[in-house]
């Protein structure tokens, strides 16, 4: 890419704040340290970037190819796999303002609702299917949450010794007291597949004040889960994060192809994870406060083997290591990791306020 088609942008634009719901895509700036640059990294100003680079590099989804060794390392990560030939049990949970109606279907209606407790406070739901039997975690498997509708007083929470899935078919869920998603540890931790239904436009958004806390428990972000969260589908997801960080996992978190995913941090990080981010696909777009991506992980960092990650931030990226096998990328910040390995066809601009643009070309 000729980086200086880029540069004009930044230098060219005259930014500034303005007033904001929680969950609104605006031009609501960050809020750095005093040493941070004089132009404000606003969604106008990512979305001006963004929208050159993809024009000028137009974005075409590789087949992602599911693993078939249980040897490979991201084999247990994709729901093909999970599933093996067999259907899901389905839960539908539809958000109508401050209620919601919840539907087992009548296989899970017959055989899991014994495992499967769902407890119901308004439009916030809390699901455990965590029984321990003689300390051996006992639970249904092959969950699946559907959720649809819409709320701005609603929440799921999660407690689960098995695998599961949550299904987003068309919902905005919005919660006013903290997290829109929590997955909670039962005896382990588990993966939690979230799939976004094809063609579906679905947003979630948290409190910018968390007043539902449980003690000893944690409340990470918007999107949160304590083990695995693998992303899939082919829909739109959008999470804004106003508390802490707006997608958060204490493992792995994995983006597949078809994913469309927006994430907003206004308060601290777009995606954190303690593990590594992987990407094998889908098209991702970070905006941030603070950082777009950290991996706290003194080992794990960014692994990036297809799709496309557009990122602006203070930091672009906070990762140990950035390893490069596929896709592409255009990181916007004040500094960002570089990719340690894997790729040769990269550039890197320094611009005038003190914003660099890396990008793959």
């Amino acid at each position: 890419m000729k980086i200086n088609s880029l540069s004009y942008i930044i230098s060219g634009l005259v930014l500034g704040g303005c007033l904001l719901t929680a969950c609104d895509e605006k031009d609501k700036p960050y809020v750095g340290p005093e040493d941070a640059p004089t132009a404000d990294l606003t969604l106008h100003l990512a979305d001006s970037i963004w929208n050159e680079y993809n024009t000028l590099y137009p974005f075409s989804e590789a087949t992602e190819m599911v693993p078939t060794s249980e040897a490979d390392t991201y084999y247990e990560d994709y729901a093909d796999n999970w599933l093996v030939d067999e259907d899901t049990r389905d839960v539908t949970i539809t958000f109508d303002g401050e209620q919601a109606i919840v539907e087992f279907d009548a296989e899970t209606q017959k055989k899991d609702k014994k495992y499967v407790r769902i407890v119901q406070n308004g439009a916030h739901i809390t699901i455990y299917n965590d029984s321990v039997l003689n300390g051996v975690a006992e639970g249904r498997a092959r969950m699946n949450y559907i959720l649809k509708g819409q709320t701005s007083e609603g929440s799921i929470r999660v407690y689960s010794n098995k695998k599961f899935m949550i299904t987003l078919d068309g919902v905005s869920l919005s919660n006013a007291r903290g997290a829109a998603i929590n997955v909670q540890k039962s005896l382990d931790k588990k993966r939690v597949f979230v799939n976004i239904a094809d063609g579906t436009v679905n947003t979630l958004c948290d409190a910018e004040v968390y007043t539902d806390t449980i003690e000893g428990e944690d409340d990470k972000g918007c999107l949160f889960s304590e083990g695995k969260l693998i992303l899939m589908g082919n829909g739109q997801l959008t999470v804004t994060g106003n508390y802490n960080h707006a997608i958060a996992a204490d493992d792995r978190i994995h983006i597949h192809s078809g994913v469309q995913l927006r994430v907003i941090g206004n308060k601290k990080d777009g995606i954190h994870v303690n593990d590594e981010l992987v990407m094998s696909g889908g098209q991702v777009e970070v905006w941030a406060n603070k950082d777009a991506v950290q991996c706290d992980s003194l080992s794990d960092g960014l692994i990036l083997r297809g799709g496309r990650l557009l990122t602006c931030a203070k930091r672009a990226l906070s990762v140990p290591t950035f390893n490069y096998a596929g896709g592409s990328f255009c990181l916007i910040g004040t500094n960002a990791s570089t990719p340690t390995a894997g790729l040769t066809n990269w550039s890197y601009a320094k611009q005038p306020d003190g914003y660099m643009i890396l990008e793959s070309n």
